[in-house]
């Protein structure tokens, strides 16, 4: 079949980018199957539901999040 949809000479070039996108997307499948298990809900009952889940992501951006530009317009700060 791929010789009928791929010329002779960009046979070699095609089956290394074939092939690098498989492996592209194989190592986060292996990291997901590696990591499986690793959390519990019984560890963590805090975050049961969808909403828990929100929550605890919208603090932990919190921490990280550059704090709001609204007052960058207002011009430069005098230290004086």
């Amino acid at each position: 079949m791929m010789e009928s949809l791929v010329p002779p000479r960009e046979r070699n070039s095609f089956i290394v980018e074939a092939t690098e996108r498989a492996l592209r997307r194989e190592r986060p499948l292996k990291a997901l199957e590696k990591s499986s298990g690793a959390w519990s809900d019984a560890d963590d009952p805090e975050l049961a539901t969808e909403e828990d889940i929100d929550r605890f992501v919208r603090r932990l951006r919190s921490t990280w999040m550059l704090p709001s530009l609204d007052g960058v317009s207002e011009g430069p700060v005098e230290h004086g």
